[in-house]
């Protein structure tokens, strides 16, 4: 699970592996919001630090928050590519994933919203 690789590389970098509570029982990010909280209930936590990717920071916000969960937001692996040459007017595989993602994003905006599955 990604629970379980992002213990591991935690665990690499130095955190101590009994310092990490890991919520691995859901499927999507709004099972994730929900599970987080009460985990941040149970251990009397606030304020934790929710790390996603930038194409995803919308929804996991929008999930977390409706599950009244005050956390800081931080995005990470934004896709940015300064130089423009002859090649960039034609399609490549990566771009083509990137609007893939992209896609599946917007989709899952609306599906949350129309759910009330985020804010």
């Amino acid at each position: 699970s990604e629970a379980e690789i992002s213990k591991n590389f935690l665990v690499e970098l130095g955190i101590k592996e009994s310092d990490i509570i890991l919520e691995n029982k859901s499927k999507t990010t709004y099972e994730n919001a929900v599970n987080c909280a009460e985990i941040l209930k149970t251990e009397k936590l606030v304020r934790p630090v929710v790390v996603t990717s930038a194409i995803h920071i919308n929804r996991a916000t929008g999930s977390f928050e409706k599950a009244k969960i005050d956390a800081i937001y931080s995005a990470s692996d934004y896709v940015y590519n300064d130089f423009m040459g002859m090649e960039s007017f034609f399609p490549s595989g990566e771009n083509i994933d990137h609007s893939r993602q992209s896609l599946w994003e917007y989709i899952g905006i609306v599906y949350y919203k129309i759910s009330k599955k985020m804010k």
